[in-house]
């Protein structure tokens, strides 16, 4: 149960206070996470923001930024391990190779039916 307390009653203040606590509690989980997979992987812990995103779960630039959408907070904690691999795996392969699937593989082990799964449930997560 979430309890939000908002200046003004409405719909629209509640939205954003819940938006904001699940912006505020994804960065910290999502980081953590980022954190330990790429100490896994041997590589510097990217930087990690949370998106607004509402069409991909995450991207990775080559500046070394990993933006997770907060609506990944929703999700079961495999699924956010999933797509935080899926990203670590860009800060070496910046595309879809085969060699870029090994290394999701490597970091994220049985990644497939986990990628499927999200494809699947991917409009209980993105409502709100």
């Amino acid at each position: 149960e979430l309890v939000v307390r908002v200046p003004a009653p409405g719909d629209e203040a509640v939205r954003r206070a819940v938006v904001a606590w699940y912006r505020r509690n994804a960065l910290v989980h999502f980081a953590q996470r980022a954190f330990h997979f790429s100490r896994l992987a041997g590589l510097v812990p990217p930087r990690v923001m949370v998106s607004s995103a509402n069409s991909r779960w995450g991207s990775c630039n080559s500046r070394r930024e990993v933006r997770l959408a907060w609506r990944l907070a929703k999700a079961r904690p495999a699924l956010v391990d999933y797509v935080v691999c899926h990203e670590l795996a860009h800060l070496r392969y910046m595309n879809h190779s085969r060699e870029f699937w090994a290394e999701v593989a490597r970091l994220c082990p049985g990644y497939r039916p986990l990628r499927e799964e999200l494809e699947a449930s991917d409009h209980l997560y993105r409502a709100f």
